[in-house]
């Protein structure tokens, strides 16, 4: 499995070639951090994915530029569910909650 890292403006995306990827906030990336959004190769253009694989080289220009694209219509997005609780979990402390805080599904 190889890791190929992306910058762009909006975020930090991760592509792996096990067919997916990860977005993390932009700037560096925090050892051991989960990433705010896990998402698929399939969701990334046609040109380069067949199924949930990547059929360019990591290093490529398309990839690239697919990434670019991604990242722009949906990597803002992607970062701000780190950001904000996502609909239907409210996010509550309850007693025994080690440190404070616990998502509690809805």
């Amino acid at each position: 499995m190889a890791r190929t890292k992306f910058a762009t403006p909006e975020a930090l995306i991760v592509i792996s070639t096990d067919g997916y990827f990860d977005v993390y906030p932009s700037g560096e990336r925090v050892a051991n951090a989960k990433p705010a959004y896990r998402g698929t190769i399939d969701q990334l253009d046609r040109d380069v994915r067949a199924s949930n694989r990547l059929t360019v080289r990591p290093d490529s220009i398309a990839l690239r530029v697919a990434v670019a694209s991604w990242s722009s219509e949906h990597g803002a997005a992607a970062v701000a569910r780190q950001r904000a609780p996502q609909p239907g979990i409210a996010w509550l402390a309850g007693p025994g909650d080690r440190y404070g805080v616990r998502d509690h599904r809805v």
